[in-house]
């Protein structure tokens, strides 16, 4: 699993606006074969700022 690649996948999605953005914080969770991963990504004005994996 690469953690990178996660948080680019939570970033592109958001871009893209496949997923709701709400301030300050929105969590996204993956299933993948090594578990539950949670991707925080701060939003600001409707817009994300950064993303960051959860451990």
């Amino acid at each position: 699993m690469c953690g990178h690649a996660t948080i680019g996948v939570a970033g592109v999605l958001s871009k893209l606006r496949y997923i709701r953005m709400e301030e300050p914080e929105t969590e996204i969770s993956f299933e993948t074969v090594a578990g539950i991963v949670n991707v925080g990504l701060h939003v600001k004005d409707s817009v994300r700022a950064e993303a960051g994996l959860f451990c």
